[in-house]
C-alpha cells in the first residue's frame, strides 16, 4: 500500500461462486459462504461465527444494505478461497435495526445471544447499543463513527469510520485548501445529521475553524426526514458564508443544496462521505459547480475485485454505494485479524490482536493511505480525500490531495 501520495494499485481476482442475493440473505444455509448456521461461537471447530446488526429499513436503510452486502461479499470471498486458518467465517443473519434507537438496542440484544467471536454493525443510533455492547465485551466492527468509543479508543470498538477529532483536521485542511490556504476572516456554515456522532463533528469543526481565525454563520442540525430546506437556506445564504459543510443522508443533501443555491448561494459546499458515489457527485454538481465529497474509501470500479464479487453474490445494486465498499474493507480487516488470532481464536483473543491489524491488503483500489488499526487508532483508514465531477471529462476526480487522518 502505498502512503499519502498516492494509493496502490492491487486488483484481485476472486472466485466466482453464486451466492444469495442481498433481499434473501436472511434466508440463506449455505455455510460454506458464510450464512446463518453458525452454531460454531468463539474458538470452535466449525468455524467462526460473526453477527450483523444493521439499519436495513428507515432513513438509514440504504447505507445499511450496501454495508452489509459490502462486508458479506468480502466475507464469502475470503471463505471461498479456502477461509481462514482453514475455518470458514461463518455469518449469521442480519438483523434489522430499523434506524431506530430501539431497534438497536433490540437488535445488539438479539446478536449477543448469538455467541459470535464478533458483531459488525452499520447503524445511525449506533451510541444506544454501547451498554450492551461494554458488558459483553465482544470485538465490534462498525461502519459508523462512535466519538466515546474511538477517543481514546475501546479496546472492543473498531470503525471504518472518522472519529470527530479526525473530521476537524482533515476537513480543516480541505477547508483550507478550498479558500486559497487559509480560513482567517472567512464566514463558514454547517448542516449536518441529527446524531451525536455528526452532533460531535460540527462541535469540533466550529472550534477548528474559529481557532483558524475564522467563523460559524449557521449551524443546523438536520432531523432523518426533512420535507423542506427553504427557510434554512435563506438564512445561510443571508449571512454569506465563503464555505458550507454538509454532512446528511443523500436524500437530505440533493434538498439542501438545491435550497442554497434557489436562495442565491454560489460559493463552495464539501459534504461528507454519506453521498460520494459518482452518480450523486455528478448531480450536486450539476447545482453546484464548486461542490466536492469526502471519501474515505473509493467505490467499485468497472472490473475490479468489489465489482467482481458484488456480481457473483448478487450484490449488484449496491457496489456503488460507498458504504459497500466500507463493509468490504472491515470484511478483510476481520479476516486479517482472524488469521493472526489464530485457529482457536476466542473474542477475547481477537479484541487484542486487531488493535495491531495491518496494513491490511484489501483487494481492490479503495484506500488513500494504509487501512491499519492501531493502539492509538481504532479507525481502519488513515487518509481521506475529497473528489468533484469534472464535466468535459465526464467523470469523478480528486478536488485535492489525500488528507491524513492522524496528523
Amino acid at each position: 500500500m502505498t502512503g499519502i501520495g498516492g494509493r496502490a494499485m492491487r486488483r484481485s481476482a476472486v472466485a466466482i461462486t453464486v451466492g444469495c442475493a442481498f433481499a434473501s440473505l436472511v434466508a440463506c444455509s449455505s455455510t460454506g459462504n458464510g450464512s446463518s448456521q453458525s452454531s460454531g461461537g468463539a474458538g470452535s471447530g466449525k468455524g467462526y461465527a460473526v453477527s450483523i446488526t444493521a439499519d436495513l429499513s428507515g432513513p438509514g436503510g440504504g447505507n445499511g444494505a450496501a454495508g452489509v452486502a459490502g462486508f458479506t461479499a468480502a466475507v464469502k470471498s475470503v471463505n471461498a478461497a479456502g477461509g481462514v486458518n482453514g475455518k470458514q467465517i461463518q455469518l449469521d443473519s442480519p438483523i434489522d435495526a430499523s434506524s431506530t434507537t430501539s431497534g438497536v438496542q433490540a437488535a445488539t440484544r438479539k446478536a449477543l445471544t448469538q455467541s459470535p467471536i464478533a458483531i459488525f454493525t452499520n447503524e445511525l443510533n449506533n451510541s444506544s447499543a454501547v451498554p450492551l455492547l461494554q458488558q459483553a465485551n465482544i470485538p465490534t466492527l462498525s461502519l459508523t463513527s462512535l466519538d466515546s468509543m474511538q477517543i481514546p479508543p475501546a479496546p472492543w470498538f473498531f470503525s471504518a469510520s472518522i472519529s470527530s477529532a479526525q473530521a476537524g483536521t482533515a476537513w480543516l485542511a480541505q477547508a483550507k485548501q478550498t479558500l486559497d490556504g487559509s480560513l482567517t476572516g472567512k464566514k463558514v456554515a454547517i448542516v449536518h445529521f441529527d446524531s451525536v456522532s455528526l452532533g460531535l463533528y460540527a462541535d469540533t469543526w466550529k472550534k477548528s475553524i474559529e481557532a483558524a481565525g475564522g467563523s460559524v454563520v449557521a449551524n443546523f442540525a438536520i432531523p432523518p426526514t426533512i420535507a423542506s430546506f427553504t427557510s434554512q437556506a435563506a438564512q445561510i445564504a443571508s449571512a454569506k458564508p465563503d464555505l458550507v459543510f454538509v454532512y446528511d443522508l443523500a436524500p437530505s443533501t440533493v434538498l439542501e443544496v438545491q435550497a442554497l443555491k434557489d436562495a442565491g448561494y454560489t460559493g463552495s459546499v464539501m459534504a461528507g462521505d454519506t453521498i460520494n458515489d459518482d452518480a450523486t457527485i455528478a448531480k450536486l454538481t450539476a447545482i453546484n459547480p464548486q461542490f466536492a465529497a469526502s471519501r474515505l474509501y473509493s467505490t467499485a470500479q468497472q472490473g475490479d475485485a468489489l465489482t467482481q464479487a458484488a456480481t457473483a453474490y448478487g450484490y449488484g445494486d449496491q457496489v456503488t454505494s460507498s458504504y459497500f465498499s466500507k463493509g468490504w474493507a472491515l470484511g478483510h480487516a476481520l479476516a486479517a485479524g482472524l488469521k493472526a488470532c489464530g485457529i482457536d481464536c476466542s473474542a477475547s483473543k481477537l479484541e487484542s490482536v486487531l488493535q495491531d491489524t495491518g496494513p491490511v491488503t484489501v483487494p481492490g483500489d479503495i484506500a488513500y493511505g494504509p487501512l491499519q488499526f492501531s493502539t492509538q487508532s481504532h479507525t481502519f483508514a488513515t487518509a481521506m480525500q475529497f473528489f468533484k465531477w469534472d464535466a468535459a471529462q465526464s467523470k469523478v476526480v480528486p478536488a485535492s490531495k489525500p488528507v491524513a487522518l492522524n496528523s
